[in-house]
This record gives C-alpha cells, sequence and structure tokens, in this order.
C-alpha cells in the first residue's frame, strides 16, 4: 500500500504493522480522498482508525476468524459531528 498511494506521503503507522498513515495537508486545504482513489475501489485498502486494528491484533484471532468491533460506526468524525 505505501507504493500504491506514494504521491499522499504514505507512511508506516507507528504501532500498527499493518497500518499506513496519510496525513493531514497543513493550512485550510482538504485532506486527500483516499476512499476515491483506485486502490481502494479494487478492495485493497480500508479506511479504519490505528486504534481499531491495534485491538483486532491484539484479539488474537486467526485466519477464518472474525473479530467484531462492537463501537464502530459507518461514517467518520465529520458525519458524526454533523449529525450532532
Amino acid at each position: 500500500m505505501l507504493k500504491a498511494l506514494h504521491r499522499l506521503d504514505a507512511m508506516p503507522t507507528p504501532h500498527s504493522p499493518l497500518g499506513v498513515r496519510i496525513a493531514q495537508g497543513a493550512g485550510p486545504g482538504r485532506s486527500p480522498n483516499v476512499e476515491a482513489d483506485a486502490a481502494h475501489g479494487k478492495g485493497w485498502f480500508e479506511v479504519q482508525d490505528e486504534g481499531s486494528q491495534l485491538a483486532a491484533l491484539l484479539s488474537g484471532a486467526g485466519p477464518r476468524q472474525q473479530v467484531i468491533d462492537l463501537c464502530a460506526r459507518a461514517g467518520g468524525y465529520r458525519r458524526w459531528r454533523s449529525q450532532g
């Protein structure tokens, strides 16, 4: 993913061995819309915070097992904030 998102200055996350971080742009500009990227459309990645990645890794789930994040919700901070 680092190679696929290199133009967005993607870097590894500091704690999760699976995460990729894209820093927010400086100033009033918008952050890159990574969900519009072709790699996202192909299912190569999903937007998730590093804490959720770590929780899934710490659960110890193995192949063909699933982890549910019960406090997860659709959308992001902006959507949540706009709903009050």
